[in-house]
């Protein structure tokens, strides 16, 4: 057999054996993309229970008005529920009138803990008053944004407090989830674009439930309008040849590969673990906060996420609502701040100069925790906070809560005034 022959076959087989295995790792890990997913098929099942539960023409998808949710918690099922305004109830719901209002992505709704868990509620019981959760799991600012200024909030609301993690400045850049979060094929989404120093929307590209039976009719609309089709999920699809696509992004696959396989032979062994499931995940993550680091970096990413923040100051300023930015961030975050000794969030933050904004930088305070992991929950999603993390965050903000209100209030110290409004 010739050199070129032997060559021929290798290359051959390398091919093959590149293509059965992305065709069977993606069967249970929708990460690995292929051509397929270009265009993918709707679930019709799934779909009409996006439609029923979440879908929402203006902000892509919502927790409606009393809708009921549960999920696996790290001690077992998590139940919670939202009331007529759509806010996550707790026990405090129904004692006090509500003074506060926080929106944001599912770091202030709190996932993986219990309703008398979260953030909200523990700053509810610290003030004796209601603390409204607008928060929405995988929300960027952008749509929190948005879902604050077409709400009605409460007459005696004076103070909304915006959360989301630092992943935050790819989220309010991406137009369609599936393209940022690789199978997240639902999740359409408003989006901003900075022009002149000016806010354009451009509107969610699903109107009605019609239009996604004929989404492929907008697919070259959106490819122009998100960055992250060709800065992400071109660079990260395997197509013909699979062995150019994978040397292509050769670090990153070769430990995904690995992740993945090892997890398939402990399975079929019946030795898996949790770290061995959630390696894979975990590995996605660090690359997605990977990204969002460097866009911390760029200029046109920064103005645009300034922009927003401006423009939720003004809104609420206007409102007689006094804007409070937190910046929580994922577990990954900070093993990535500690392990680098950098942390582009907090220069960002320190650039920022909006007048009337009070500004609470987690991502400079949960580094520095001891035991940090004491204060996350060890779930598949990068870490939510955990009620011991979620008290954490309340007490931060009762104290600067009660300096900045307090210049607010000078007839009444805020207790005093907060209990005055609550309902006996």
């Amino acid at each position: 057999m010739s050199l070129q022959i032997f060559i021929l076959c290798m290359i051959i087989v390398g091919e093959f054996f590149f293509i059965v295995t992305v065709k069977f790792l993606r069967k249970d890990f929708k990460w690995l993309i292929t051509s397929d997913d270009e265009q993918p098929n709707f679930n019709t099942k799934e779909l009409e229970s996006f439609f029923s539960k979440s879908y929402d023409p203006t902000l892509g998808w919502v927790r409606k008005f009393f809708s009921i949710g549960i999920e696996n918690g790290e001690q077992g099922k998590i139940y919670f529920k939202t009331d007529e305004v759509g806010s996550r109830i707790n026990s405090n719901s129904s004692k006090y009138v509500p003074s506060i209002s926080c929106f944001g992505d599912s770091y202030a709704f709190c996932r993986q803990v219990d309703n008398d868990e979260t953030w909200e509620y523990f700053l509810s019981d610290f003030f004796n008053t209601g603390v409204l959760n607008f928060g929405v799991g995988n929300y960027g600012f952008d749509q929190a944004l948005i879902r604050y200024k077409n709400i009605k909030l409460p007459e005696y609301v004076d103070t909304v407090i915006m959360g989301v993690v630092p992943e935050t400045i790819c989220r309010i850049q991406s137009y369609w989830k599936h393209y940022l979060e690789f199978g997240n094929v639902f999740a359409f989404k408003p989006k901003f674009r900075l022009q002149k120093g000016s806010l354009n929307l451009q509107k969610n590209p699903m109107q009605n439930e019609k239009d996604f039976f004929h989404y492929h009719e907008k697919i070259p609309h959106i490819q122009r309008n998100d960055r992250f089709y060709k800065e992400k999920f071109k660079k990260f699809q395997f197509r013909f040849p699979y062995s150019i696509s994978f040397l292509r992004n050769f670090n990153r696959n070769t430990k995904l590969f690995y992740a993945l396989i090892r997890r398939s032979i402990k399975r079929f062994l019946g030795k898996s673990d949790s770290s061995t499931e959630n390696l894979p995940f975990l590995l996605i993550m660090e690359n997605n906060i990977q990204i969002s680091h460097a866009l911390y970096r760029e200029k046109y990413s920064k103005d645009l996420f300034s922009a927003l923040l401006k423009d939720f100051t003004n809104h609420a300023i206007s409102n007689n609502h006094n804007p409070i930015f937190i910046l929580l961030p994922q577990l990954v975050d900070c093993n990535i701040i500690k392990k680098t000794n950098q942390n582009p969030f907090s220069e960002f933050i320190r650039e920022l100069n909006i007048s009337n904004l009070k500004i609470i930088d987690f991502t400079m305070l949960f580094p520095k925790l001891e035991n940090l992991t004491d204060y996350y929950v060890n779930d598949e999603y990068g870490g939510h906070l955990s009620k011991k993390g979620n008290r954490y965050v309340a007490d931060v903000l009762r104290s600067e809560l009660n300096i900045t209100l307090g210049k607010r209030n000078d007839e009444n110290n805020l207790k005093g005034l907060y209990k005055k409004q609550s309902i006996s």
